[in-house]
């Protein structure tokens, strides 16, 4: 999946980065981190933004963190 990622921010489709602290590396559409950033200049914003177990992208992460016992 990664490298289609890379194609489609090559493409300038995706953007990739770090968009919401503590997730590692992240793919987003410009138009949602043009929300993100809207979202954060606004104080009084109940809005979380949250990544879903089920996106692929945050599983690169939990693969990568050694197994706390």
């Amino acid at each position: 999946m990664l490298p289609i990622l890379r194609l489609m921010e090559m493409r300038e489709e995706l953007l990739a980065g770090q968009f919401i602290e503590g997730m590692g590396e992240q793919f987003a559409l410009p138009e949602a981190i043009t929300m993100l950033k809207k979202i954060k200049e606004e104080v009084s914003s109940p809005f979380q933004p949250s990544v879903s177990v089920f996106d692929p992208s945050s599983l690169s992460e939990i693969i990568k963190k050694p197994v706390q016992q």
